[in-house]
């Protein structure tokens, strides 16, 4: 303001001196004064950053998704970003072979698979007794790893009421996870990992060879919770196994029990108005998606778990690229891919790394398996409770997620 004061003071001295109009000098340097004050008050009122949770956007809307994103030019090396879409959020479709965000933008899965509540309601085995995953393995996942997902394996007999194995907290721990996940932007995957073959009375549920009319229920009820919220995904069953593709789609009775397709599983999320993208897992442990039917229907995308020694036979070790574009890479030409488990049961890195390879070129997304201190064989990446991964399998898997935008 003193500046531009000083120079409504030159310009009347020089109207004074050049030009002999003094009256028309001591306006301008009124009309310059009040220039200046208005100045004064714009520049004061934006000199405070405003923060992040009360920003407003400039279309005079509230921001709920505010961020600081760095910017050298900004004071103290940070800007504020209005109205952006943080990553994993916003509705999710298929298009062709492609996952497509709100945005409209690819989206490629690569994180982790996150065990426990398969076996475990309350997650005691994790957290030595406090219950739940702690919200500190999805900081590092995201952080330490740059994962943009998680696959979280559930129990069905948990979660429903009137089972024998029902646990009245667990719908509470699996949405704790859920929102713990969210809040460090990573899409979640509800995996149905264990049933109980349609007997709720089963003391044992387990991983069977297909799901259930129990199933139907979980579906509906896990549908219907997480309708609203696009970034969980559904997996619909984990490995089939033992079973024709016949029964695979529509059911039918096999492993002596009544079992349920994932046509109909399909069908039980839809039919509660859930639009969120559904997984299929292929047969043979999920190790196979050739010779697949297609299921009717939106928003599916399928399942593979390659590891490198599948219990389906052979050695995967010693897969040849045209075994694995025949197992799903010939269909990841057409419909979109995601490996919800693969890994190395002896531990090395040369097989992570080629699969690593083959899944980004061929836009096949991953959750590798597994986030659990469970040693070689499980197969674990991580070695500790922080993250750390491990040397041979872990630290491929992790530089590779590093790679990604």
């Amino acid at each position: 303001m003193v500046y531009c004061l000083q120079i409504g003071l030159m310009v009347k001295k020089y109207l004074t001196s050049k030009a002999k109009r003094p009256q028309l000098a001591s306006l301008t340097v009124v009309i310059l004064g009040v220039a200046a004050l208005g100045t004064y008050i714009l520049l004061s009122s934006h000199a405070a950053t405003p923060a992040a949770a009360t920003a407003e956007a400039e279309n005079g809307t509230k921001s709920g998704t505010t961020s600081a994103i760095a910017d050298a030019n900004a004071s103290g090396g940070n800007a504020l970003r209005f109205g952006t879409v943080a990553a994993g959020t916003g509705g999710y479709t298929v298009s062709g072979n492609k996952i497509l965000n709100a945005s409209g933008q690819q989206v490629t899965v690569h994180g982790v698979d996150r065990p426990t509540l398969e076996w475990d309601c309350a997650g005691e085995s994790v957290t030595g007794g406090s219950g739940g995953i702690p919200a500190s393995d999805f900081a590092t996942m995201r952080n330490g790893w740059n994962a943009n997902a998680v696959r979280i394996a559930l129990n069905q007999d948990f979660w429903l009421s009137g089972a024998n194995r029902y646990c009245a907290s667990y719908q509470n721990t699996v949405d704790a996870a859920v929102q713990a996940a969210r809040a460090n932007n990573l899409i979640v995957i509800l995996d149905l990992h264990w049933s109980d073959q349609g007997n709720l009375a089963n003391s044992s549920p387990g991983q069977q060879c297909m799901a259930d009319q129990n199933s139907i229920t979980f579906w509906q009820q896990v549908a219907t919770k997480y309708k609203n919220n696009p970034n969980v995904w559904f997996e619909l069953y984990n490995e089939p196994e033992n079973i024709s593709w016949s029964i695979w789609l529509n059911g039918g009775s096999t492993c002596g029990f009544q079992a349920v397709g994932m046509q109909q599983l399909y069908n039980a999320v839809r039919g509660t108005g859930a639009t969120n993208l559904v997984l299929a897992g292929g047969i043979g442990y999920a190790s196979h998606l050739d010779g697949v039917t297609p299921l009717s229907g939106t928003n599916i995308v399928y399942a593979i778990h390659p590891y490198a020694a599948d219990s389906s036979g052979g050695n995967a070790d010693s897969w040849s690229t045209g075994d694995w574009d025949n197992r799903f890479g010939n269909l990841a030409a057409t419909n979109p891919v995601i490996a919800t488990e693969f890994g190395d049961k002896q531990c090395g890195s040369t097989y992570d790394q080629g699969i690593l390879d083959y899944f980004r070129a061929h836009q096949v997304g991953y959750t590798a398996w597994a986030w659990f201190a469970g040693g070689c064989g499980f197969p674990s990446i991580i070695t500790d409770a922080a993250g750390d991964c491990v040397n041979s399998m872990g630290c491929v898997i992790q530089q590779d997620m590093k790679k990604y935008p």
